[in-house]
């Protein structure tokens, strides 16, 4: 944990940015599923806010019992959980790979993404470092 409770918005960061679950577009990608009787699969990404280069720098104190030289500091080279800068980074990572890979974000809330393979529909839900996965299909769902 990098202590970002401790920060002061304006000296420490500059925005923050949290990718909350919206619980309509939950109970709907749900209620799709059921209706349609498909295959519903929830995930957590395991260490995600660990997987993206930050786009500015961050240094903090050397930890407690670590200190070998009081006049260094720690700079960070990618986001961590703590940091007020990781769920954007994470965020955009994840909507990065989405769009290369041939989802398309849904107009009303860009977090719940859609992708179509022929007659077969594929939808995704993305919160925090979860995701909840419906298809039609389930070697799309494998695939994703």
């Amino acid at each position: 944990m990098a202590n970002g409770f401790s920060w002061v918005e304006g000296i420490d960061y500059s925005e923050t940015f949290s990718l909350v679950a919206k619980m309509n577009s939950i109970r709907l990608v749900l209620s799709l599923a059921a209706s349609q009787y498909w295959l519903v699969y929830q995930m957590d990404v395991k260490s995600a806010f660990l997987h993206k280069d930050l786009q500015e720098e961050i240094y903090m104190e050397q930890p407690p019992g670590f200190v070998q030289d009081s006049s260094l500091v720690c700079r960070f080279c990618c986001p961590l959980y703590g940091l007020k800068q990781t769920p954007r980074a994470w965020y955009e990572n994840m909507d990065s790979f989405l769009l290369t890979t041939g989802f398309s974000p849904n107009h009303s809330n860009p977090k719940v993404y859609s992708k179509r393979e022929g007659n077969d529909l594929l939808v995704l839900d993305l919160y925090v470092d979860d995701l909840i996965i419906i298809g039609s299909s389930s070697s799309m769902i494998q695939s994703v």
